[in-house]
């Protein structure tokens, strides 16, 4: 089986037994994590990253858990959120950090 994951869609490809052809599924991509908040932040400030949707988990790149993450430093944070179902998806966000005056 072949999988292919594109923005919106999902490709499966299965090769029949008795050759010859391919049969291809295509069907929506599973639901959307969205990640909301301030990305720009002036030096010293903070900003609080939330994880809008219907998930039970949540496991953000520097090993925090939870819906939602305190930020103070410039970076990607990427968040992985599993359903009920146990399906995991992933979104991530750049957070930059200015000299405001």
């Amino acid at each position: 089986m072949l999988l292919l994951n594109l923005p919106g869609r999902v490709f499966s490809q299965n090769q029949p037994k008795s050759g010859g052809g391919v049969a291809v599924t295509i069907g929506p991509r599973g639901p959307v994590v969205t990640i909301s908040g301030v990305t720009e932040i002036c030096k010293g400030g903070e900003t609080t990253l939330k994880v809008e949707g219907d998930f039970e988990s949540f496991t953000w790149n520097n090993g925090n858990t939870g819906r939602y993450l305190k930020v103070k430093e410039e970076g990607v944070y990427e968040v992985s959120a599993k359903t009920k179902g146990g399906c995991t998806y992933t979104s991530s966000v750049v957070v930059r950090v200015r000299p405001c005056t």
